[in-house]
């Protein structure tokens, strides 16, 4: 909510700070959605309170998955030094999009000598606590889709509004077992009821039977449909019908690739995170969070599960802010000399 928002005018605060003690340079972070907050105004805001203080600032868009860290994580970073032109070598890259593409891309022979490149698999640990397994029951519903290959559950999504690479709670039968018959229409449904041509008033619209039709014929439609409104997948309102869509309570939202990278670590999700490792179906550790962020293994992470989940979503990737503060001196060392008496270079890797 940017501004709107209580954490927004925080940023104030950090106006405050630089303002009382002229720090030479300064390095921040936020999400990407900061550079599109209200059509840009925001950040726009944020950098004319920096320049108004007399500091020349920049920012960039840098992915995690760029500095040798497996993780999908792009986050915008405003730097900025006082009275003095300020010089960044490293440029915007907001690397791959998602997991898939990622995975092409170091598919290619080629790009193995161009560039160095980690996967989920590097940062796995070998014998992880058996308390991080799924339960049996859980277990159980997922080899009912997937056999006893879970391998197949690589980079797939449990979530119910939309498709894809994705399971649903009618696949699973959470709310009780669905023919296959009412699965295939679940999932012609929630793949179809975003399209444009049924209106653009929302993201996924209520449909009327007429509507569904021109995309799902079948015989047993009405007997489809009123089997998965008993059961609870599906509601009607006003003639017209939409999947019941919530947070479900699965263990896992989303398994990831071990030859590919992570989605991007939340807060309030990073519990949520599963993996399949020797056919073994678990979430990922706390201390595989932190190797996703990048931190070394000699950093202690809080003894509560819950707490170090939390942190480390909400955890800068180190990799990253290494390098831009590194670049940051290298390139602009006259203008921080001052400041850079009080560093200890060897947290920033500097020679």
């Amino acid at each position: 909510m940017g501004f709107g928002d209580t954490r927004g005018t925080l940023f104030f605060e950090i106006e405050k700070i630089l303002s009382i003690h002229k720090p030479k340079g300064f390095l921040l972070e936020n999400v990407r959605g900061l550079t599109t907050h209200d059509s840009g105004r925001t950040l726009t805001t944020i950098l004319k309170h920096l320049k108004d203080l007399g500091y020349n600032v920049t920012y960039i868009l840098c992915n995690s998955s760029n500095f040798y860290v497996p993780q999908n994580r792009v986050r915008i970073y405003i730097l900025g030094v006082l009275n003095s032109e300020l010089k960044i070598s490293i440029k915007s890259d907001k690397g791959a999009s998602d997991s898939h593409t990622y995975k092409k891309s170091i598919s290619d022979y080629s790009l193995f000598k161009l560039k160095n490149y980690v996967t989920v698999s590097n940062i796995l640990e070998e014998f992880p606590n058996s308390k991080y397994h799924c339960s049996t029951q859980f277990v159980e519903l997922l080899s009912n889709i997937v056999g006893d290959d879970f391998t197949k559950l690589h980079g797939v999504r449990l979530i119910d509004y939309r498709g894809g690479n994705s399971l649903h709670s009618w696949d699973l039968g959470i709310k009780g077992k669905c023919s296959v018959d009412e699965r295939e229409f679940m999932n012609t449904l929630i793949s179809n009821r975003r399209k444009k041509i049924f209106g653009s008033h929302q993201d996924g619209k209520c449909l009327t039977i007429e509507q569904i039709k021109t995309f799902f014929s079948h015989p047993n439609l009405e007997k489809i449909i009123s089997s998965l409104i008993y059961k609870g997948y599906l509601r009607k309102v006003d003639g017209k019908y939409n999947p019941v869509c919530g947070n479900m309570s699965f263990e896992v939202f989303k398994f990831l690739d071990p030859n590919s990278i992570s989605i991007t670590l939340t807060s309030s999700d990073a519990n949520k995170l599963g993996v399949v490792q020797n056919g073994i179906v678990r979430k990922i550790t706390p201390r595989e969070c932190a190797r996703l962020q990048g931190f070394p293994d000699s950093f202690i992470l809080h003894p509560n599960d819950t707490a170090a989940y939390e942190q480390l979503g909400n955890a800068v990737t180190v990799p990253v802010i290494s390098a831009l503060i590194k670049d940051m001196f290298n390139n602009n060392y006259n203008a921080l000399a001052e400041s850079a008496i009080k560093v200890d270079y060897s947290l920033c890797k500097i020679g």
